[in-house]
């Protein structure tokens, strides 16, 4: 029997988690998914049912993350903000990262019987969700795959990251044959889905126009860095059919032979 539970007070940020758990008795695969800040169990049980049979079949479980302070957790380090009455982004990503590897992760897969074999783990996300799984999948072994959906990688300083990350890491670890940094080890390839709305580049904002031209860059560096990578092109603007847009990147991820 397919499984929902919801945990609060894990770690040091106030937040819902919630996991999905398919009938399949052992669970190979785990994506943790960071949906827009608003109604995230809502976006959770939507996905959940029109990806549940897919899950069963390939063995994965699904985890959906409330994140407090979008701006400032999710991003990698600090920039400055991209509106002029916006905020600056505080760049506590590492932090948020540290809490969810030492903390979140643990406690999840500790809690039920079936995750006891977990071979993959994908960070996922949208927006600048789908920015800190980018990152998340550069900086911890616990995560083999990733799914940046219509992901913030106009962020400064961004490609240049990527791109010397996969350097360092090529020389020294081997990540383009299934090693990550801290010696982790993943069956096959390590896996990089992007996908952008076609009319995200053409923004007025000049920070955020560079997304399409920054996501292929970063792209064809992960694909020259040994991952297997697949960059989809989806109709309308950023904020625009966002649960189909998920909805792809996992089905993508689930069902296609990399």
């Amino acid at each position: 029997m397919e499984k929902m539970d919801v945990l609060a007070g894990v770690g040091i940020y106030p937040r819902e988690i919630t996991v999905y758990l398919p009938e399949s008795s052992a669970i190979r695969q785990m994506i943790y998914f960071h949906a827009s800040p608003q109604n995230v169990r809502a976006i959770g049980e939507e996905l959940w049912r029109k990806l549940k049979e897919y899950f069963g079949r390939s063995g994965t479980g699904l985890v959906l993350l409330e994140v407090e302070d979008w701006n400032r957790d999710l991003s990698p380090w600090p920039a400055g903000g991209i509106f002029r009455e916006g905020e600056d982004f505080a760049g506590g990503g590492e932090a948020y990262l540290e809490d969810l590897c030492s903390q979140v992760v643990p406690r999840v897969e500790g809690r039920f019987a079936e995750m006891s074999g977990i071979e993959r783990r994908v960070i996922g996300g949208y927006s600048m969700g789908g920015l800190f799984a980018l990152y998340a999948a550069m900086e911890s072994p616990l995560f083999s795959d990733l799914i940046s959906v219509s992901g913030s990688l106009w962020y400064e300083g961004i490609v240049e990251y990527v791109s010397g990350k996969l350097a360092r890491e090529g020389e020294m670890s081997g990540l383009g044959d299934g090693m990550c940094r801290g010696g982790g080890h993943f069956a096959g390839r390590r896996r990089a889905y992007f996908s952008l709305g076609q009319r995200e580049p053409k923004t007025r904002n000049g920070v955020m126009r560079r997304v399409g031209e920054q996501t292929d860059a970063i792209a064809d560096s992960m694909a020259a860095g040994g991952f297997s990578v697949h960059f989809q092109w989806n109709p309308g603007n950023h904020f625009q059919d966002e649960v189909g847009r998920m909805e792809r990147g996992i089905r993508h991820m689930l069902c296609s032979d990399w």
